[in-house]
């Protein structure tokens, strides 16, 4: 590992914790850029956007709830100023039925934002057959707007009482999401430190996984996934000469 883009976890509403991790990356040039939390339902949205884009290392937002800042009516003006700043955002799944249609409903309203998705190898799917074919028909239609990334990370899950890093368990699902996405708008994510809270040596079964399954891809789908795609996802900048460059 040559560098990384810290992710803000949605804990922490302040703005000064932003800062505060930027202040961080300024001074370690492993870092190559920060998402940070603004919700982009917020009337002080704009305002902070101009704060923080000055910084070249600001590369977009995290926001806690999308689906519930949805419904303000500043929101789609807040996200045009996002997309107008060069600025991404991250879609975080909520573990809903309808995940893939808010996220749709989100990018029709601005369609030159660029969306990450996080998680999405451990998405909730519906149990009715009805509402997971609707979920299908969003989540394909996601697949077809280039601007929408989606991170091969949260990968693993508990099979009894530990964590399984048994390829074969997961590979249905991925192969669904890869068919959708293909190899350009998948990027691997580590969740850590999160991941940790899963169970002890999560972070290697996370790696074995997801390096067992993009390996069979071939060279070029691996290097895509676990660094090129980033480029055009988070435009993060290089900040030392072991960091490549597309």
């Amino acid at each position: 590992m040559v560098g990384a883009i810290v992710i803000e976890s949605q804990v922490s509403p302040r703005i000064a914790d932003d800062q505060w991790v930027l202040d961080i990356a300024v001074k370690d040039p492993f870092m190559v850029g920060t998402v940070g939390r603004l919700d982009p339902g917020s009337p002080d949205f704009g305002k902070n956007v101009e704060r923080f884009h000055k910084d070249e290392l600001f590369l977009g937002i995290r926001p806690r709830q999308l689906s519930l800042a949805l419904e303000k009516p500043e929101f789609a003006s807040n996200l045009k100023l996002l997309a107008d700043a060069g600025l991404s955002v991250d879609g975080v799944l909520e573990k809903r039925d309808d995940d893939a249609m808010v996220l749709v409903r989100i990018t029709d309203l601005v369609r030159s934002l660029r969306m990450v998705i996080n998680h999405y190898p451990s998405a909730k799917l519906p149990n009715d057959r009805a509402a997971r074919e609707a979920y299908f028909i969003s989540l394909k239609e996601l697949g077809k707007r280039p601007q929408v990334y989606i991170k091969l990370s949260d990968v693993v899950k508990k099979v009894g009482d530990k964590v399984s890093a048994d390829l074969s368990i997961y590979k249905d699902w991925l192969d669904q999401l890869w068919d959708i996405f293909d190899e350009n708008r998948i990027l691997f994510g580590s969740d850590w430190p999160q991941s940790e809270n899963l169970e002890l040596n999560s972070y290697p079964n996370i790696m074995t996984v997801a390096r067992g399954y993009v390996t069979g891809k071939g060279r070029a789908a691996m290097e895509k996934v676990f660094w090129k795609n980033s480029i055009p996802a988070y435009r993060w900048i290089q900040r030392d000469s072991a960091q490549p460059r597309a």
